[in-house]
C-alpha cells in the first residue's frame, strides 16, 4: 500500500493576535486563520466570498517568530500538517482538527509584519525558506532547526 501525505498549504489572514502558551518544551502559539475564496452564484451571477476558519498551532522557534511578527489581520502563507485530537468537555467527547504549522512566509509589505519573511520548522529535507532568494527571511536569512511538538500540551485540545 502506498504511503499517504499529510501536508497543508494555506494563505490567509490571522483572525486575532496569536495566543501564547508555555509548555514543558517551550513556547506554543495558537491562532485562527481566515482563508477566503471567491465564488460566483450560478443563479444571480454575483460574486461572493466564502471564508473558512482554520485552527493553527506552532511550537518552538517558529512560535517565537510568530509571536513577535504576526498580529490580527496579518497576511501569511503557512505550511503544516493536520492533527486531530480528542478531549472531553462537560462530559461530552469532542474532536478537533488543527494545522500544526512547520513553515511560514509573511506576506505583504507593511512595517508591522516585517515584509516578506520565510521560516521553516525543519523536518522536510531541503525545504528551508531562509536560504535567501525570493522568500527572504525575517531573521537575516537563517533557517532554523525544528523542535518537536509537546504532545502532552497538544493532546488536551484546549488552545
Amino acid at each position: 500500500m502506498a504511503q499517504g501525505i499529510n501536508k497543508v498549504f494555506l494563505i490567509g489572514n490571522l483572525g486575532a493576535d496569536p495566543q501564547v502558551h508555555q509548555s514543558s518544551n517551550g513556547i506554543v502559539v495558537s491562532f485562527s486563520l481566515a482563508v477566503s475564496e471567491r465564488a460566483r452564484n450560478a443563479q444571480t451571477g454575483n460574486w461572493t466570498d466564502i471564508t473558512e476558519w482554520v485552527r493553527c498551532v506552532a511550537f518552538g522557534k517558529l512560535a517565537e517568530t510568530m509571536q513577535r511578527y504576526l498580529h490580527k489581520g496579518s497576511p501569511v502563507y503557512l505550511e503544516g500538517k493536520l492533527r486531530s485530537s480528542s478531549y472531553e468537555k462537560d462530559g461530552q467527547k469532542l474532536t478537533s482538527t488543527d494545522v500544526v504549522v512547520d513553515g511560514m512566509n509573511m506576506l505583504g509589505g507593511g512595517q508591522n509584519n516585517g515584509g516578506q519573511g520565510g521560516y521553516n520548522q525543519g523536518g522536510y529535507g531541503q525545504n528551508n525558506y531562509g536560504q535567501g532568494g525570493a522568500y527572504g527571511n525575517a531573521n537575516n536569512g537563517n533557517a532554523y532547526g525544528g523542535s518537536q511538538p509537546d504532545q502532552n500540551y497538544y493532546g488536551n485540545g484546549n488552545f
